[in-house]
């Protein structure tokens, strides 16, 4: 058996969670990517093993004082509490101090110089007889028993040797016996006794080299003993020590327990200071991502329950301390964006989920071209234009949308939401559901995003919904609107993705050039094996062989502006005419067979309006001849023989032959017709009414 693996098993048994350690730069590589969620047991201490370790947990539950300036080596015993467990290394004897110390707050104690004096861990170290940083074998100073302690109190045993630390390495050359009575003064207010008070002031007089220790000690003492009257301290301990000493010990003391910094700094972890506009706000996180933007009396109230800092409020606390986590502006600066990050902005854009690389993406690139375009070469080179736009130029707008239309378990969602939405963090995706989103009153879902996916949306009839939507396709700029603050002006460079099964799922004008619609295809509908082997390649390196193929593709720009005109386009554009406009079709298709290019306009005048929707207020008859104009079909004044006498004319229009007419209304709406075969008397070159001219002899 190896001595590392005899040493493990003494270990396991005294109840430490241990670790396996192979050689490395640190002396601390560990072979176990895992091995934060690991339980290792002896049968992992195999022969390539070369240390042994241990981390936070197991029934011992260790803590430790690590004590890393050479200076304090010598005086660690005297401060920190009292032991029967410390290793050491050539070099640095006594390093590590070992408790049994539940929950022990981690935190580095610095010099002003940024080197640490004094490390508290909850239990993450290398053990004896494992190799040193330097090369040469740990080992155990003292080798009894690990003491069960109270956590609080070991973190401030730690804080006072490195207090003493900290003064001794920053010892004034003069005023000495007053830098020993601040330093006393300063202690004491912080509620230590008038022991530790001068084991510290021995420590740093020692460090220092102080030639008077006896003196700073009477100094001391004498500062505690008058404490009730007006005594020297901080202020003069500043001014002798400077802002940097003072500061760095105002922070370790800024609490009246042990646990007040770390509790900074987790509070740092999920909350910042920043500036939105012109106002000053808290950032809430959650895995990094921006969650909520909080004015500061709401973010009191949120902490209100969080245990006080003396008799401050652990927000007011956190909020002033000049550790408390602090950011300029809040900018989200990406690729093509005109935004520019400036020195302490916080940039909200996150980047991608995976690290682009080559690799096989071939099921879902072949998803796109067969599902999503329907095997149409033309529209898939289209749509990889536009999705490498996307990964090059997140900070861009893509000036055209995606719609798909299709049954559910098409594939629509796993293209939209799987394999492009899920490329970017929350902070730069949303999926959206239904038109409540999107002209919510409260807009701030909108910020910093990048992409947005409309899932089993239909907008088709909601004119506002419609409206909002063409401007998140291609303005520059949004309003967006938060609870409690005032609405800011940001960048926008939205890619907007939609789905649905609905014929009409949004509202697409004659002479629209923003939108894309596709028809997906039902090959693979509700196939969980097909879309299950598209899944594992994503997870098996298929999304990163995507980003990085489309950040190597050639990007047409001018085609981002110019979508594919598509069948499902068409339809779409006719279910969004106006009731006028399905008036118009509805009287080229002539289903009656009895169109003329004559008529008189009382007649059609009548036809329309009792064909309208009763919601729709009509056309005086002096306007309603622009209706026809509106979308090409021009037409001339004539006459046609009234009913009861052939000796009395009415007033008519004439228009071009129907064939003409339905031309030019579809070249105006943008969409091709499946107009009914005619043959109708008078429609192609049929005898012209005496008294009037055809309108293709007009001049």
């Amino acid at each position: 058996m190896t001595a590392i693996r005899a040493a493990a098993e003494r270990y396991i048994a005294e109840g430490l969670d241990v670790v396996p350690l192979t050689k490395s730069d640190d002396g601390k590589g560990c072979f176990e990517d895992d091995w934060r969620n690991r339980t290792f047991t002896i049968d992992d201490f195999t022969d390539d093993v070369t240390g042994v370790g241990a981390k936070p947990g197991g029934r011992i539950e260790l803590g430790l004082n690590d004590v890393d300036h050479p200076a304090l080596v010598p005086h660690a015993e005297r401060l920190l509490l009292t032991t029967d467990r410390i290793d050491g290394r050539d070099g640095r004897e006594r390093g590590h101090f070992l408790y049994s110390a539940p929950g022990m707050p981690s935190f580095k104690f610095k010099n002003v110089d940024g080197k640490v004096l004094v490390e508290t861990n909850p239990g993450h170290t290398v053990l004896p007889p494992s190799p040193s940083a330097v090369g040469s074998p740990r080992y155990w100073v003292k080798n009894g028993a690990i003491p069960p302690v109270d956590p609080k109190g070991c973190f401030a045993s730690a804080r006072h040797l490195a207090t003493a630390g900290l003064l001794g390495l920053n010892w004034p050359k003069g005023s000495r016996h007053d830098a020993a009575m601040a330093a006393a003064g300063f202690l004491h207010r912080q509620g230590l006794d008038e022991q530790t008070i001068i084991d510290i002031i021995d420590v740093a007089v020692a460090i220092a080299g102080d030639e008077e220790p006896d003196d700073r000690r009477r100094a001391a003492r004498d500062t505690i003993k008058n404490a009730d009257q007006k005594t020297t301290g901080g202020p003069t301990l500043r001014s002798l020590m400077g802002d940097s000493v003072f500061n760095r010990l105002a922070e370790w003391f800024g609490g009246n327990t042990a646990q007040d910094l770390p509790r900074l700094e987790k509070t740092n972890e999920l909350y910042a200071v920043l500036s939105v506009g012109n106002k000053m706000v808290v950032a809430e996180f959650h895995h990094g991502q921006i969650v909520e933007l909080w004015p500061f009396e709401e973010f009191k109230r949120k902490l209100v329950k969080e245990r006080p800092v003396g008799r401050q409020a652990f927000a007011d606390y956190w909020l002033k301390h000049p550790k408390g986590r602090q950011h300029n502006r809040l900018v989200y600066v990406m690729p093509g964006s005109r935004e520019r990050l400036r020195d302490g902005d916080y940039n909200g854009y996150q980047g991608f989920t995976v690290e682009p690389a080559p690799g096989d993406w071939s099921k879902n690139r072949d998803h796109v071209r067969t599902i999503i375009c329907r095997g149409d070469h033309r529209i898939f080179a289209w749509a990889i234009n536009w999705l490498a736009a996307l990964f090059q130029w997140p900070g861009r707008h893509a000036w055209s949308a995606i719609v798909l239309r299709g049954d559910q378990g098409t594939g629509k969602g796993h293209f939209a939401d799987f394999m492009i939405g899920q490329c970017f963090h929350p902070q730069q995706y949303l999926h959206l559901i239904g038109a409540n989103q999107l002209t919510a009153e409260f807009n701030e879902h909108f910020s910093g995003k990048v992409v947005i996916f409309g899932d089993e949306t239909c907008w088709g009839g909601e004119k506002q919904a419609a409206e909002k939507l063409k401007g998140l396709i291609t303005e520059d700029t949004m309003l967006i609107h938060r609870k409690f603050l005032k609405a800011v002006e940001e960048p926008s460079a939205l890619h907007v993705m939609m789905a649905s099964n609905s014929e009409w799922p949004v509202a697409i004008p004659k002479d629209d050039r923003r939108f894309a619609v596709l028809d997906v295809a039902a090959d693979k509908r509700q196939d969980q094996h097909y879309f299950a082997a598209l899944r594992q390649e994503f997870a098996e390196g298929g999304r990163a062989a995507m980003l990085h193929e489309l950040l190597h593709h050639q990007i047409d720009e001018g085609a981002l502006r110019q979508p594919p005109d598509t069948d499902a386009k068409r339809e779409v554009k006719e279910r969004t005419f106006s009731a006028e406009e399905t008036w118009l079709q509805n009287w080229l298709m002539n289903i009656d067979g009895q169109w003329e290019r004559r008529v008189a306009k009382s007649d059609l005048h009548h036809a329309y309006t009792r064909d309208l929707p009763r919601h729709v207020t009509a056309r005086s008859i002096a306007g309603f001849g622009k209706i026809f104009k509106k979308v090409g079909i021009e037409w001339r004044d004539a006459k046609v023989p009234s009913s009861g006498s052939k000796d009395v004319y009415r007033n008519a229009y004439e228009f071009p032959s129907l064939a003409k007419c339905r031309e030019a209304f579809d070249h105006a709406m943008g969409v091709s017709t499946e107009w009914p075969t005619d043959n109708v008397p008078g429609s192609e070159g049929a005898e012209v009414e005496p008294g009037t001219i055809p309108f293709e002899e007009q001049a």
